[in-house]
This record gives C-alpha cells, sequence and structure tokens, in this order.
C-alpha cells in the first residue's frame, strides 16, 4: 500500500465524538465562529461535504460557522481570500489536492502552495472509476486492455480540463497499462460521461456520484477504480490494483488555513475536524455523495503533498503536458 494512501481515514476513522473526549473539551481553544472558503459552486459533492461539517461544527460545538463559495480562476481567488485572513483559526480553506500539488507544475502561481498554506487536515477521498462504452467489448480492465492494445486507432479517453486530476489519472493507467490513447478534453465530468454512454468515446475518468444514474441504467460500464480501497457505494466494483494495474492514486480534499498558523490554532482545528468526520453518521452522509473519510494530521498531510506534488510533476514533465 503507498503510503500517502494509508487507510487511517476510513475503518480506522470511524469512531464517535466521545472517544477524542468531551465536546467542551474539544472546543477549548477553538475560534467561536469559522469561515469555510469552498472554491466551487454551491450544490457539488465537496460543498455538500463542507456544509455537512459546517453543520456538526454548528450542533455539537456551538461554533458559529458559515460557508462560504468563492468561485473562479481554478481556486486562486478562495486561495488568495485565504492567504490575507489572519492566522487565528476563524478562516479555513476546504479544497481537493489540483491547486496544491498539480496547478503549480502548470501555471504561474502568485503563491507557494507547499510553503504559503497551512495544512490543517486531510479530510476525505471521493470515489473515481475509469468507465467505459458499452460499444467496447470488455467487462474488466484486463479485457479492455487488450482491447486498447489491438485496436488499430488509440482508443479515446474523456477528461475535465488538460492537466487537471482527471487528465493525470489517465496518464497513470496509460503508463501502468501500457497503451496509448487519444484525449478528448471537456468543461466537466458530465459532458464526458455522455459521450462514454452515447458511445462517441471509449472512456472516460468518472467520479462515481456523477456516473452512478449512467451505471445503474446500465448505459456504460465502470471497470475499475482509482485508488487503493473499493467504494462503499458500488463494493462489488474492483480498483485497478486489484486487476493487475496498479494506479493507487486518489482525488483527495483537505482543509488548510493561512500562512503562518501557529500550532495552538491549527491542533484544536484538527482535533475537532477529525471528531466530527470520524462520526457514523458523518462517514453514511459522506457515503452518499461517493466520499469517504480520510483523516490525515498536519504533518502528515504536508508530507503528503511534498510526495504527491513531486510526483505530479514527473508526469507532467515526462508527458510534456502544458495548458494553454
Amino acid at each position: 500500500m503507498k503510503p500517502w494512501l494509508r487507510k487511517s481515514g476510513c475503518a480506522a476513522a470511524i469512531a464517535t465524538v466521545a472517544g477524542f473526549g468531551s465536546t467542551a473539551a474539544l472546543a477549548q481553544g477553538l475560534p467561536s465562529k469559522i469561515q469555510i472558503l469552498v472554491p466551487v459552486a454551491a450544490g457539488g459533492p465537496n460543498d455538500a461535504v463542507a456544509r455537512m461539517m459546517a453543520e456538526r461544527l454548528r450542533s455539537k460545538m456551538g461554533i458559529a460557522v458559515i460557508v462560504e463559495n468563492r468561485t473562479g480562476a481554478n481556486g486562486l481567488i478562495a486561495a488568495n481570500a485565504l492567504l490575507q485572513a489572519p492566522p487565528d483559526g476563524q478562516t479555513v480553506l476546504l479544497m481537493s489536492q489540483g491547486l496544491v500539488t498539480i496547478s503549480p507544475h502548470l501555471l504561474k502561481m502568485p503563491f507557494d502552495p507547499l510553503q504559503d498554506l497551512t495544512p490543517i487536515a486531510g479530510l476525505a477521498t471521493t470515489d473515481v472509476g475509469f468507465c467505459i462504452a458499452n460499444k467496447v467489448p470488455a467487462d474488466n480492465l484486463r479485457d479492455f486492455v487488450r482491447y486498447a492494445r489491438q485496436v488499430p486507432n488509440p482508443v479515446t479517453f474523456g477528461a475535465a480540463g488538460v492537466g487537471n486530476v482527471t487528465h493525470l489519472l489517465l496518464e497513470r493507467l496509460k503508463e501502468a497499462a501500457q497503451i496509448k490513447y487519444t484525449l478528448v478534453v471537456y468543461k466537466g465530468i458530465a459532458p464526458s460521461l455522455q459521450d462514454v454512454a452515447g458511445g462517441h468515446i471509449d472512456g472516460s475518468v468518472c467520479a462515481l456520484v456523477t456516473a452512478a444514474p449512467l451505471f445503474k441504467a446500465g448505459r456504460l460500464k465502470v471497470i475499475g477504480l482509482f485508488g487503493d480501497r473499493r467504494s462503499r457505494v458500488f463494493p462489488d466494483v474492483p480498483t485497478l490494483a486489484e486487476q493487475g494495474y496498479p494506479v493507487t492514486d486518489a482525488s483527495w480534499y483537505g482543509v488548510f488555513g493561512p500562512p503562518n498558523m501557529p500550532r495552538d490554532v491549527v491542533n484544536p482545528l484538527f482535533n475537532v475536524i477529525k471528531a466530527v468526520v470520524s462520526e457514523e453518521e458523518m462517514v453514511r452522509e459522506m457515503a452518499k455523495v461517493a466520499f469517504a473519510p480520510w483523516i490525515q494530521e498536519p504533518a502528515e498531510l504536508a508530507r503528503i503533498m511534498r510526495e504527491e506534488s513531486a510526483r505530479w510533476g514527473r508526469l507532467i514533465r515526462d508527458n510534456n503536458i502544458k495548458v494553454e
């Protein structure tokens, strides 16, 4: 198992708040109000998780919590708002790894995410699968790889933009399976899945929460999951690694603070996030939007960020991936 995807965030994290001490003890050292910045529009799965967490912080800890969606510029608007906030714990940012470990290798960034953000907690991973069209004569990854190697032209894969995590996961699969493919770029996962369902492209990376209706309706096939665990929602779908293709990278989300947050501000925030996200009710609610707990302490999250940034950087350079 890859160290950056150890399973401390799922089975090991499922405990009640009581396991971390009393509510009063957890609330010590926390600010009386918290603003959670989310760099995407309201209504998506990661926004939903932010609101789940906010509701529990309000109801169980008595903290005034608001979720504010600061969209635009690939997350830079939300990040900029965070960077200008005082390091007192009242403003945090919930976001995926893209801005932290991928964007710096593709864009000119006005800050260094590895240096200027304060890691507070690894929060969750989301179920990401590999979907193929029904027209493709394969029901598992080995059969698909055999098919991809036999057809005269490269298979066609959809991704939600050049250089984002959906594209890079396809590059990982290409390397592991030793196949060629033609990238078809979409503005999001949903339109790419419609083209998979329509048989216009051969496959795509898919967020399971988005692919679920098409999958259940039998309009496309999900033949493998990225990461090192199966989905709680679709437990019968094996991982890519189980099928002999060790692509254990996952799509994850974390909570970050402004630069130079002191430990006595970071640690209480981590403890309460750990307690809230580990509640069985929260775990069930997260599973409905294809998320699973992925609790990582601040120092561990910082290590994961450094190692993953180095790996994505090598992949981007080796494949000459550029954003125009």
